[in-house]
């Protein structure tokens, strides 16, 4: 007898009003369209920094840059290509790269973002963010974003209180936590296989990884009970 398939990534995923207390959400990827643009600047900066090296591809971006902080998607990025020496000046040219991006406009809402969280509002679900970008404040304020959460950990919260960077549970643990609810009464979104597994073993009740079909496996393999596209395809019922 074979074995039933996995849910299909385009499935709804329905948040329960009664069971869940907050939804806590990373930016890139799941709020906001920038993962591109930090996917664009590392290549870039690469490109820049590093000119005679191994220039920076989708696949290797995804797996060990995507989701974590600068600090160490550039220590990653200057050792494998064997300038280690290089990972400052290389942090600091993607991240001037990232914020010109911004300054030409070119953040944007993902879909299905702003109705999710109007309607998380609505039914009195409080709401999060966390992400290691230091430059989150900006990317909000751009957007009119902040009245929308009640708590807000990023890269300089990181810093500051000096919480591990995903995929230790650290950002969103803290983030359940500035909300006053505890982790399994947490729906988190993450578009990153760091993110997740920082969900997973932070004990949030529901998981949901934001992919396509081509990175819905690698999610679930790092802990998403749930996949689907974009913040569209979640709802909230009574």
């Amino acid at each position: 007898m074979s074995k039933p398939s996995s849910p299909a990534p385009s499935a709804r995923v329905a948040l329960h009003a009664d069971t869940v207390r907050a939804a806590i959400f990373d930016l890139d990827g799941v709020i906001t369209c920038t993962a591109t643009l930090h996917f664009e600047a590392w290549r870039d900066a690469v490109a820049e920094i590093l000119p005679g090296a191994a220039p920076l591809g989708a696949e290797e971006y995804r797996a060990r840059v995507d989701g974590r902080s600068r600090a160490d998607g550039a220590a990653h990025l200057a050792g494998q290509r064997g300038t280690a020496d290089e990972a400052g000046r290389l942090a600091d040219r993607k991240n001037a790269l990232y914020r010109q991006k911004l300054e030409e406009g070119r953040a944007a809402l993902a879909p299905g973002a702003q109705a999710l969280l109007s309607g998380l509002r609505r039914r009195g679900i409080l709401t999060g963010l966390f992400t290691a970008s230091r430059n989150a404040s900006s990317v909000l304020g751009a957007l009119s974003l902040k009245p929308c959460f009640d708590a807000v950990i990023d890269g300089e919260t990181a810093r500051r209180e000096r919480l591990a960077s995903k995929p230790a549970p650290d950002l969103p643990r803290a983030c359940a936590g500035r909300l006053g609810v505890r982790p399994d009464a947490c729906a988190g979104f993450e578009d990153a296989a760091a993110g997740i597994e920082a969900l997973a073993a932070a004990g949030f009740g529901m998981v949901v990884g934001i992919a396509g079909d081509d990175r819905a496996a690698k999610l679930r393999a790092a802990g998403a009970g749930h996949v689907v596209p974009s913040l569209a395809f979640v709802g909230i019922v009574p």
